[in-house]
């Protein structure tokens, strides 16, 4: 294989890393935003209980 052959391969490997991992990054914080909107529900439903028995 040429040297240019080499370097292209070699870039295109780089790019799939990146793209993983930003990927991998992007799933993590879509996740941890939906866990954390649930934990929200969760305390809203749970004040909003404390309300009702209060009233």
């Amino acid at each position: 294989m040429s040297d240019i052959t080499k370097g292209i391969i070699r870039l295109s490997d780089t790019v799939a890393g990146e793209i993983g991992r930003l990927c991998r990054t992007f799933a993590v914080k879509t996740s941890e935003k939906g866990i954390g909107g649930q934990q929200n529900g969760r305390w809203r439903e749970k004040f909003a209980g404390r309300l009702l028995k209060l009233v």
